[in-house]
């Protein structure tokens, strides 16, 4: 548990399904972060870069339309996680996608340095079957 201690800034998410085929879920521009901490709990937060802001100023504003696409262009949660073996399970307490709340997620993991990688199971997204494959980086506080 102790290596995954830390905050870690999202390199890239590719989405590859049976045939091969890779897509980009928020395309290439994305930013996130995933932090696991000391405690147990960990968070994690994943936009396309550049969303389009509401016209709206009002927090809770917005169309329907805006509403969807900022939906459609980020994910979070966050939750107690555990480590065995070489699977880190993230326990979802809340979640933007209210099916997995209360649902544990289970991510293959590989260390590389100052990389880690996280990868899903095979799961349904966008019609088809796909596995998923984050490559994080050891954040560094700019001074």
């Amino acid at each position: 548990m102790q290596r995954f201690t830390g905050t870690w800034k999202l390199v890239s998410w590719e989405s590859r399904d049976a045939q091969g085929s890779i897509s980009y879920p928020f395309g290439r521009e994305i930013i996130g972060y995933i932090m696991y901490g000391a405690d147990g709990y960990m968070s994690v937060v994943i936009a396309k870069k550049n969303r389009i802001p509401f016209v709206s100023k009002d927090f809770f504003g917005g169309s329907q339309a805006e509403k969807a696409n900022a939906y459609e262009t980020y994910l979070s949660y966050c939750g107690l996680y555990r480590v065995q073996d070489n699977i880190v399970t993230h326990n979802c307490e809340i979640n933007l996608y209210p099916n997995w709340s209360g649902v544990s997620q289970e991510r293959f993991y590989k260390f590389y340095t100052n990389r880690l990688e996280l990868s899903t199971a095979p799961f349904f997204t966008d019609g088809k079957e796909q596995t998923h494959h984050l490559i994080w980086e050891k954040a560094k506080i700019m001074g």
